[in-house]
């Protein structure tokens, strides 16, 4: 990985309250509204929910309105132009358009770090719900779905991707994972020098982090979509993201798909949200 000093400069708050990839329930919007409520200053970038029926379409379920708000979520980022963004969002499919935004921007020299209990790799044909939040990470890397008018504009590739955390993979995510060679990061014990070295490792000069919440053991934060047993511990987790966004050029954040309806309930993870409020107000130098 290539250190890039850059002047100290605020990040854009981009605030997505998507919830309609993660079924027919508004969980995900009330949690993102929770987390919006914690940030919520200065005049962040709002990208408009639709209204459009929940159908399904290419057994993608609420295909219409997702696709109508990532058209919506890009051409936000593309007209405001953004070098630092942080996303505060319901869902993982709300991360479709911010990463393929900035890996556009910084020609594909972006590592793209997913902290996530789920893969995020099923296509519409292997999803065993046709809920969109399983399939964003396998879009981004594929650009696009067979049939399906989906697309972005420059694929990751699977050199760019870290997974970890990840603890309840489906088995054709496990199998484009070995046939793509896809960095993961397997088991708890000692994960965090791990993941700092796999992060070393690349050569991208810039580094988005993806933050599902479901990373964390349930067991110390419940508040999510997807709760599966074990997890990182959340002050552990503060502290490896401190080391990265302290020697690495981070270019974009996220937080996604927390259930919690009140600020009482992101107390656990309060030492991560200002770490994410530190970085919106341009305290780290790389």
């Amino acid at each position: 990985m290539i250190k890039n000093k850059r002047e100290h400069k605020r990040a854009a708050l981009i605030y997505f309250p998507q919830w309609q990839g993660s079924g027919l329930t508004r969980e995900l919007q009330i949690g993102a509204q929770t987390l919006f409520d914690y940030f919520h200053e200065g005049s962040p970038l709002r990208v408009p929910l639709s209204d459009e029926p929940l159908d399904t379409k290419y057994n993608i379920s609420g295909y219409h309105p997702l696709l109508t708000q990532l058209k919506s979520a890009e051409d936000l980022l593309y007209k405001n132009q953004p070098e630092k963004l942080v996303l505060i969002a319901g869902d993982c499919a709300s991360e479709i358009a911010p990463i393929d935004y900035l890996n556009s921007r910084y020609d594909g020299q972006l590592t793209v770090i997913w902290l996530d209990a789920h893969a995020d790799l099923n296509t519409p044909e292997s999803s065993p719900s046709g809920h969109f939040h399983g399939m964003p990470l396998r879009l981004l890397l594929d650009g696009g779905f067979d049939g399906v008018p989906l697309r972005t504009s420059m694929r990751v590739k699977s050199q760019q991707v870290i997974l970890a955390g990840l603890r309840d993979p489906d088995a054709p995510e496990q199998v484009y994972i070995i046939q793509n060679s896809i960095s993961v990061l397997n088991g708890m014990l000692g994960w965090k020098q791990k993941l700092l070295d796999l992060v070393a490792e690349k050569i991208s000069t810039y580094v988005y982090i993806h933050l599902d919440l479901d990373v964390l053991d349930p067991a110390s934060f419940p508040c999510v979509k997807c709760p599966t047993p074990a997890g990182f511990d959340s002050k552990e987790l503060n502290a490896c993201l401190n080391q990265i966004l302290d020697n690495y050029c981070v270019v974009g954040m996220a937080l996604t798909e927390t259930t919690a309806r009140t600020q009482e309930e992101l107390e656990p993870i309060k030492d991560i949200l200002d770490t994410y409020k530190r970085y919106i107000d341009g305290a780290y130098a790389n």
